[in-house]
């Protein structure tokens, strides 16, 4: 009988500590969601500590950890946590994407494009060839860029609210590798209405609009949208400057782009990557 007790305490016991430990992985997952690092780098290190969760939660542990301590510009541990991920589940696209964007963290754009190629192996969604194109872009590879936001478009849903965006990368992308094909642009653009903005942009890539032309049809009277089309404008027209060997024109159409665009606008990360690469 007192055997049997003590067996049934240590049941109880174990169900106790693995009930703990999973209340702590689901505290590190809400605390991922509500936008707080530190709470989840907490609770995620816990639950790894304990030791006793299930075996099927541990890489999505290392991943809300990974991401935490992403947010938190921990990119090494961020980048060790997603190599525990990956020897566990060696198949998740999305693990390699976070594994990328630690690498990137890191300065290891060679390992980050590898592992975005393996992710797109995986899974090629509009997302993850979005990202990868960008990626590629910003180590100078125009041409693969192309060939990834072409395949994020010819992907992408014509619902989509960013295919224009995605349109207007792959014809900025191609033209800086001196490889726009105007015919794929054309079929693109088909469905999308370029009256409104970015259209403009695309009409210019089409040979259908000139620089003044553009320039004049970028604004809003709402303050807000005048202000973001006109600091998208000025990203593109670098952009388009750029390939053309005009660096000196592009110049301040770069630090307007900087100075102008909001922080979590694409154009803004780029106009810093392209400052970055023509200061080299």
């Amino acid at each position: 009988m007192l055997k049997a007790l003590t067996v049934f305490a240590f049941l109880a016991a174990s169900a106790t500590a693995s009930a703990a430990t999973y209340d702590d992985f689901s505290a590190g997952q809400n605390a991922i969601h509500r936008g707080d690092p530190d709470a989840a780098i907490a609770a995620f290190s816990r639950a790894l500590a304990a030791g006793d969760l299930a075996p099927g939660y541990l890489p999505a542990t290392y991943s809300g950890r990974a991401r935490a301590y992403l947010q938190r510009g921990r990119c090494q541990d961020s980048a060790s946590d997603m190599d525990a991920a990956l020897k566990l589940r060696s198949n998740d696209a999305e693990a390699y994407v976070l594994r990328a964007e630690a690498e990137i963290c890191l300065k290891k754009q060679d390992a980050a494009l590898a592992d975005f190629a393996e992710a797109i192996r995986l899974r090629p969604t509009v997302q993850i060839y979005e990202q990868f194109a960008f990626q590629l872009w910003t180590v100078g590879q125009f041409g693969a860029a192309a060939a990834n936001f072409d395949a994020a478009v010819v992907a992408s849903s014509k619902s989509n609210p960013h295919l224009p965006y995605l349109i207007l990368w792959y014809a900025m992308a191609a033209d800086r590798a001196t490889a726009l094909d105007q015919a794929i642009l054309a079929k693109h653009v088909r469905a999308i209405d370029r009256d409104n903005w970015p259209g403009p942009l695309l009409e210019l890539y089409l040979g259908k609009l000139t620089l003044d032309r553009v320039t004049a049809k970028a604004g809003d009277r709402n303050p807000q949208t005048d202000g973001e089309q006109k600091c998208e404008l000025s990203f593109y027209l670098a952009e388009w400057n750029l390939a053309r060997g005009m660096a000196d024109t592009a110049k301040p159409l770069l630090e307007n782009a900087v100075n102008n665009c909001p922080h979590n606008f694409l154009e803004y990360r780029a106009a810093v990557s392209e400052q970055r690469r023509q200061a080299k």
